[in-house]
């Protein structure tokens, strides 16, 4: 098994984002990292087909699929509670190229699409 590399003195200590920070290990596992948004556009269930892929990846079960009895088609339904945003569903999801579920960074409320216009990593850039 590779081991990451890391600088000497700690890879937390150098980083110029704040990207990384020291958690306790019985924090890691709640620490949110990012936000899944759903595009039902591009979703294979918004088209009538069967599929649960996202829902299957989740390693926090986070995801159900939830059929609306008013419109007749099922969604991904995400529990934020439950959800950390580690990309699971995204990299599982079957779509191409776009996918239909997509993971956002934490700093800003984006909608789908909106990925290179979050403020926070803007700044980030100006800083560089």
């Amino acid at each position: 098994m590779r081991t990451a590399w890391r600088p000497a003195g700690g890879g937390m200590r150098v980083c110029p984002s704040g990207a990384l920070r020291r958690l306790a290990a019985e924090d890691k596992r709640r620490a949110v990292i990012g936000l899944p948004r759903v595009d039902m556009d591009v979703c294979l269930l918004g088209e009538e087909h069967e599929c649960g892929i996202c829902r299957n990846a989740c390693p926090y079960e986070a995801i159900r699929i939830v059929f609306s009895e008013e419109t007749y088609i099922s969604t991904p339904a995400i529990n934020r509670d439950r959800c950390n945003g580690c990309g699971a569903c995204q990299v599982r999801c079957p779509t191409r190229p776009v996918k239909a579920i997509v993971v956002y960074p934490p700093c800003c409320n984006m909608k789908y699409g909106d990925r290179l216009r979050c403020p926070k990593r803007r700044k980030l850039r100006n800083r560089q």
